[in-house]
């Protein structure tokens, strides 16, 4: 690949992952937020909330797992392994939104590529073995899976 379209490609998953982790990051201080106006009047979180966080939680670390595994398939590619410190924060925030709220947190086992939660473990098992069968196809294939990655938590956010 020419080095233009490695720049080129390179600099759009930055600015695709800094998107969305500037989203994210602005998603959990709102929850915080809420959150304590919850508390303070007493207000519960409804069930689409409680299955949102749910799905959020295994998402952001499908996206961990995901980075963490292409940065050993593509060590030469530094973005990887930058990133999936990102994506643990983002997972941690969400755990920590689950603990503040009183609810279950889905992800029991942090071994990568292993998804626990009872109503969305499967699809992101699935989802995991689907994104890096296609990862390894080359590094090019990697760069648009963490572009699907970042666009899937961007979505997400959006319906919260």
């Amino acid at each position: 690949m020419n080095t233009f379209k490695r720049l080129l490609i390179d600099g759009l998953v930055g600015f695709i992952v800094a998107l969305g982790a500037a989203t994210a990051m602005a998603m959990a201080i709102s929850l915080a937020g809420k959150a304590a106006y919850a508390s303070m009047d007493g207000v519960v979180v409804d069930y689409n909330e409680q299955t949102h966080l749910a799905f959020m939680r295994e998402e952001e670390k499908l996206a961990r797992d995901v980075y963490i595994r292409l940065s050993t398939m593509y060590p030469d590619h530094p973005i990887f392994g930058n990133i999936d410190d990102s994506e643990q924060k983002h997972s941690e925030a969400v755990r920590d939104m689950l603990v503040k709220y009183g609810l279950e947190d889905p992800s029991t086992n942090d071994n990568v590529g292993v998804y626990t939660g009872e109503d969305y473990g499967w699809y992101f098992t699935e989802k995991f073995h689907e994104l890096i069968e296609r990862a390894s196809i080359s590094e090019l294939e990697a760069l648009y899976v963490g572009a699907f990655i970042e666009e899937l938590d961007m979505m997400d956010i959006n319906q919260c």
